[in-house]
């Protein structure tokens, strides 16, 4: 069997404040995707506890695009055509089979699902097939090497999407209403609420149209979409979100967990891949010392979930730069990295926009920095990750603080 090489978050087609999707830098990404399938095989630089080693990188037989793949809540339509039809040509070129697990950002694609299992859409070289909520489907876990997989996009662990589901479908649909509106609207609605005060002012007959309670009502209605496209992502980030938030996605994942096992069987050495955090992280199934494997385990035995039944975390980040001047601190959080699972195991990778090339971030490296005040990485390690090939301007980053 070939590898798999896992990416989510990518959000092509946002761009508010500073937060915009990277569709060229992706773009190159799949192109060393194709270079690798056509070379069968790559090389890289490893850190494997104290030493780097060489690995062999065999091409993919699956890229798993682990949701908010395309920015369907707050983007206009064009910008999201832009960032497809530029990348499209290059994922068509890709032999690989595509799985696209819907997140909440891009879930309006449900309307695409096909009715069977094994229904596809053709892509270029292979096919495309998209996946609701998690892959495999009907939780059939999936088998590589002496490792089994789950994926899923992470949004289920949000509060309000835990036990229902569905809220987001309502989201979506503020996007669409929005988008067949014009900027003329909010325009008006705010010329009708200046009409209002005005005609509570005059004592006269004669009012003005735009400001009798009803068409204030009426425009507030169809100006709403657009406040939400303006301020809805800050809102729901505030008001349900896991974004950033290490100890709240660990808590509500173990809800989820829960409740999606039931009284299923697990199998051994499972590893639950997700990305929507857009936060990179790892939690071992083995015994640690780390203050966030503590916490994990005390959430499952809280919730009575079986020993047997507790899988090792996998959290990838986003491809988005995604900072604001309201919180700084997320300037050196972790940006562009991918999953690559074979039989020998998985390992994080991370994305050189600079370079076009990979480098490999080694889960110790991951707890680390997690796990250290203020998240920063000690100068040995630095000298380490320089020595497997990190972008120097990361390594800074690295060295500087990260605490969320």
């Amino acid at each position: 069997m070939g590898g798999i090489i896992v990416v989510a978050d990518t959000h092509f087609g946002i761009k508010k404040d500073n937060s915009i999707s990277m569709p060229g830098y992706f773009g190159d990404f799949l192109r060393w995707i194709k270079e690798l399938e056509e070379e069968k095989e790559k090389t890289v630089k490893i850190l494997d506890g104290e030493t780097p080693k060489d690995k062999t990188l065999i091409k993919p037989d699956e890229i798993i695009f682990l949701g908010d793949i395309l920015e369907l809540w707050d983007s206009e339509d064009e910008a999201v055509n832009t960032c497809v039809s530029t990348l499209m040509p290059t994922l068509a070129e890709i032999g690989a089979e595509k799985i696209y697990v819907l997140g909440n950002h891009d879930n309006i694609l449900d309307k695409a699902l096909l009715s069977q299992e094994k229904e596809y859409y053709p892509l270029g070289k292979s096919n495309l097939k998209i996946v609701e909520d998690v892959y495999p489907s009907d939780k059939k876990f999936l088998p590589i090497g002496n490792q089994n997989y789950l994926f899923v996009h992470g949004h289920q662990f949000d509060k309000h999407f835990t036990n229902t589901g569905k809220l987001s479908n309502i989201l979506p649909w503020l996007r669409k209403v929005s988008n067949a509106l014009t900027n003329y609207v909010p325009l008006l609605f705010g010329i009708s609420i200046v009409s209002a005060i005005i005609n509570k002012l005059i004592s006269n007959d004669k009012i003005l149209v735009l400001g009798k309670p009803e068409i204030v009502v009426l425009l507030f209605f169809l100006t709403f979409p657009k406040l939400y496209m303006t301020f809805g992502r800050r809102f729901w980030s505030w008001f349900s979100g896991v974004k950033y938030k290490k100890h709240e996605t660990i808590d509500n994942f173990t809800k989820w967990w829960k409740l999606f096992i039931g009284n299923n069987k697990v199998p051994e050495n499972l590893n639950v891949v997700y990305g929507h955090t857009h936060f990179l992280n790892y939690i071992p199934k083995k015994k640690t010392d780390a203050k966030m494997y503590q916490f994990y385990m005390d959430k499952l035995r809280d919730r009575k979930i079986p020993v047997e039944t507790r899988p090792a975390i996998v959290n990838i980040s986003a491809w988005m730069k995604d900072l604001t001047k309201k919180e700084p601190k997320y300037k050196n959080v972790m940006v562009a990295s991918f999953l690559y699972i074979d039989d020998k195991g998985f390992e994080f990778f991370g994305w050189d926009w600079y370079e076009k090339r990979i480098f490999h971030i080694p889960k110790e490296v991951i707890i680390i920095r997690r796990e250290t005040k203020k998240g920063v990485i000690p100068d040995d390690m630095a000298k380490k990750l320089a020595e497997i090939g990190w972008p120097k301007k990361l390594i800074e980053k690295w060295k500087k603080s990260a605490e969320l």
